[in-house]
């Protein structure tokens, strides 16, 4: 009979949940078994996204499903986020670590909804939306380059609050005490002032899932991926990248003591 594992360390940090997960290969056959995205890449213009990496398909056969299986407490699933692994926390690193035997991967999931109070202040709120006929909702479609929602992603994006930058495809689902009317919020948004609003992400974000934790010929790759690195970067810039960082999500920076 199977052991049961032991409950695994969570931490709350702005709504957000934060975990470890430890996968080892123990032969060659064995694969990580995840897809994954750069969470750099996102809908907005000007701007780039956090050095996260968000967790695309999951595939039966590989490890992280069997982490999934022996940690019911601690699952990870699509859309979660990567944000360290095997303290490091750019890009390139956590992509390169992710060639070893043994991954110490930190997850965070952002909250379901949030809420933004925003201000016209004599200009538009700044987003484009759909509101479809006996919707309860509305749809964000464009983050406009100038608005309060705007200034409003700026600020959250220079204090690493993540998880409160609006994005197209995006829900609002309350305006004020106004709910459960696509139409009615709509009206909301135009003839109001000041705005409470809700947001919900959509249930699924990804669109291509064009990085695998353990693609094949890893080897080869990441021996390139390092030669690519040390010829864009500047000395200083490669000492600074082979430096483990702490986590830095939601605004909330993780200390080493927190998982390590």
């Amino acid at each position: 009979m199977q052991r049961a594992a032991k409950p695994v360390k969570k931490i709350e940090r702005a709504g957000c949940v934060f975990w470890q997960v430890e996968l080892k290969k123990t032969h060659v056959t064995e694969s990580y078994g995840f897809t994954q995205i750069s969470g750099k890449e996102w809908a907005l213009e000007h701007e780039d996204g956090p050095e996260h990496l968000i967790i695309g398909k999951i595939m039966n056969s590989g490890l992280l499903h069997r982490w999934n299986q022996e940690h019911p407490d601690a699952e990870v699933i699509p859309t979660d986020r990567i944000v360290a692994v095997n303290n490091f926390t750019n890009l390139p690193q956590m992509l390169e670590a992710q060639q070893d035997t043994k991954l110490e991967m930190i997850i965070c999931r952002f909250p379901e909804t949030f809420e933004l109070n925003l201000s016209k202040n004599g200009r538009r709120f700044g987003f484009t939306f759909e509101k479809p006929d006996g919707m309860k909702e509305i749809r964000i479609t464009k983050v406009l380059t100038e608005g309060a929602v705007l200034e409003s992603n700026k600020q959250m994006i220079q204090t690493l609050n993540w998880h409160r930058v609006v994005l197209p495809e995006m829900h609002v689902f309350q305006v004020n005490d106004v709910n459960s009317d696509a139409m009615a919020l709509a009206n909301e948004l135009r003839v109001c002032e000041t705005a409470r609003m809700h947001i919900r992400r959509p249930k699924e974000e990804l669109v291509d899932e064009d990085l695998e934790s353990d693609p094949p010929g890893s080897d080869d790759q990441a021996a390139a991926q390092e030669s690519s690195m040390a010829t864009q970067s500047s000395p200083a810039q490669q000492q600074q990248q082979q430096q483990p960082q702490q986590p830095k999500a939601s605004g909330m920076f993780l200390s080493k003591n927190d998982f390590w």
